[in-house]
């Protein structure tokens, strides 16, 4: 199943369950006409079912199951997920991320593939931007590793199967 983040978790409101919630504009009336949100935790994207979503000015959220503010604490910072299924938006409206100000932040959850070693690297957990450039964050095993993202280094990206394949120049990844 595909999952596409919109958005994350800011922290408690009140002490009834209720939590702020930060969600990509182009995402907000997906978000409103969801009845389940995945959330991850532990690198897992776990389903939570919505008792409500309000807007105060800002987003509140409140799960089935969750009615204290210590239960919401636990999720606080975490990143919210939609099923592509339950996403409105067509395919070339995601990936043009006309909200994002990054331009390969669809890289999130790709495998990373260096053909100079012929090796699989790792999983792309995040796309950072710096002040020159986009960062791909691997993970790789127990490693966390920064390689630059610079179109010259791309040999191929595989949307559908979630994977791409770089040529990186040699000892980057030693770093």
């Amino acid at each position: 199943m595909e999952y596409i983040k919109i958005g994350y978790i800011r922290k408690p409101h009140g002490t009834k369950g209720e939590m702020k919630v930060e969600i990509e504009e182009r995402f907000v009336d997906d978000f409103f006409e969801t009845d389940v949100v995945f959330i991850e935790v532990t690198g897992s994207k776990l389903p939570h079912f919505v008792a409500g979503i309000r807007d105060a000015g800002f987003l509140l959220l409140t799960l089935e199951d969750y009615e204290s503010r210590s239960a919401v604490e636990l999720l606080s910072k975490k990143s919210v997920f939609l099923r592509r299924s339950d996403i409105s938006l067509s395919d070339e409206q995601l990936l043009a991320g006309e909200e994002s100000p990054l331009t390969y932040h669809y890289l999130e959850g790709f495998a990373l593939y260096d053909v100079s070693t012929a090796q699989w690297v790792g999983t792309i957990r995040a796309v950072l931007a710096f002040p020159h450039q986009e960062m791909a964050e691997i993970q790789a095993g127990e490693r966390q590793i920064l390689v630059p993202i610079q179109p010259t280094w791309i040999v191929d990206i595989d949307k559908a199967g979630k994977k791409i394949k770089m040529e990186l120049p040699e000892g980057l990844l030693d770093l």
